[in-house]
């Protein structure tokens, strides 16, 4: 004897109406649509922080993937939230390119829609799986769920990898919740953030009585497994040192250099006075430990003592100032390397350690197949 429909709330009716018009809906619209949720589902991202969107945007995808018959459908769904995602989270590049407008003007396209292109693939490939998978019923949203962390995970490392806006960031304005990366990781927090966020997903059905408990449970242990990882954070959280470091005065400087002037060879000298009355602070008193930004000094400073001295003159004896700069290997006869590092330089401007950046950016700190690509990187140098 089949079961009979559980009567339905109207809120459990518009969500079906919604889930049932995803699934239905054809052609362009179907796409657009996507396009339009992807781009919404950023705003669970910074500077907005808005993650409950998520909580919308997510199970619309779900709904349309459940309507899609074919893989190719399956994959273009999931290509157009991806490009409607990244065109939306990751306009700003084209700001990057403009401050050298006459070189980089014809990659500004490039920049706001190529690469978003590209990295919705990833996205892509991901609904794909999903559909290939065959899952169904609330079981295919844990598969929904890894399928998306696979494909962020493969967007994190392949060809030297972008991890940028992985859906794990949404928690950045909340550091209770990102005190999970200290277990999860970063690409375990975003498998856990869109497992949540596609619960919702689980609601329409059937419509029997069963289904509902299963769904309404599923929703109950959802916010359970929300407020366990608050929980945790916010535990770890108040159970981290509290107060100063005797002996530690931290000063961290930010002198709002424009990118267009940062690397003028007139402005150089002006850059560093600027920073140097900025680490001293409005009183003159010194810290122990002064930080300055990435690529701070525009000099190589292994070549330079003198210079390393007077910087190193800005913290005291024990104190450490750290910052940013180029760095070569400049020795006679071989092929010249060069690195973004970080320096730390002790009181006496000795260098106390380096680090190289390691993970650059693709065309902007360096260019991919160089040898077969004809453009120059972003940056200077």
């Amino acid at each position: 004897m089949a079961e009979a429909a559980w009567p339905p709330t109207r809120g459990a009716l518009s969500v079906s109406a919604l889930a049932a018009r995803l699934e239905r809906s054809r052609g362009w619209r179907r796409f657009l649509v996507m396009a339009g949720v992807g781009a919404a589902a950023t705003l669970a991202m910074p500077p907005t922080y808005a993650w409950p969107i998520l909580l919308i945007a997510v199970p619309m995808l779900v709904w349309t993937l459940d309507g899609t018959s074919t893989a190719a459908g399956a994959f273009w769904v999931g290509w157009c939230f991806g490009f409607g995602y990244f065109v939306a989270g990751l306009y700003w590049i084209g700001f990057a390119l403009a401050v050298d407008l006459e070189r980089f003007f014809w990659a500004i396209p490039l920049a706001v829609t190529g690469l978003q292109a590209f990295l919705a693939i990833f996205i892509g490939l991901a609904t794909l799986a999903y559909r290939l998978t065959g899952s169904r019923g609330v079981g295919r949203l844990l598969v929904f769920a890894a399928m998306w962390a696979i494909a962020e995970w493969l967007r994190g490392h392949v060809l030297t990898g972008f991890p940028w806006n992985l859906v794990g960031y949404t928690w950045v304005g909340w550091p209770a919740m990102l005190q999970n990366v200290s277990w999860l990781g970063i690409y375990g927090l975003s498998l856990l953030t869109i497992l949540l966020a596609a619960l919702p997903a689980a609601w329409p059905g059937d419509g029997t009585r069963r289904h509902r408990l299963v769904a309404g449970g599923l929703l109950a242990a959802g916010v359970v497994v929300l407020a366990g990882l608050w929980l945790h954070g916010a535990t770890r959280l108040g159970q981290a040192p509290s107060g100063t470091v005797p002996g530690v005065t931290l000063r961290l400087v930010q002198p709002n250099i424009a990118q267009a002037e940062k690397w003028d060879l007139d402005r150089r000298d002006a850059h560093i006075r600027l920073q140097t009355e900025l680490s001293l602070g409005e009183t003159g008193s010194r810290a122990t430990h002064v930080v300055w930004p990435e690529t701070a000094v525009a000099y190589f400073l292994e070549p330079a003592p003198d210079f390393r001295r007077a910087l190193g003159g800005l913290v005291p004896p024990g104190g450490h100032l750290l910052l940013g700069a180029p760095r070569t290997n400049g020795a006679d006869g071989e092929a010249r390397r060069y690195w973004n590092s970080l320096y730390a330089l002790d009181h006496e401007g000795a260098i106390a350690a380096i680090y190289d950046k390691f993970h650059l950016v693709p065309f902007g700190e360096y260019v991919p197949l160089r040898d077969v690509l004809p453009i120059d990187k972003i940056t200077p140098g």
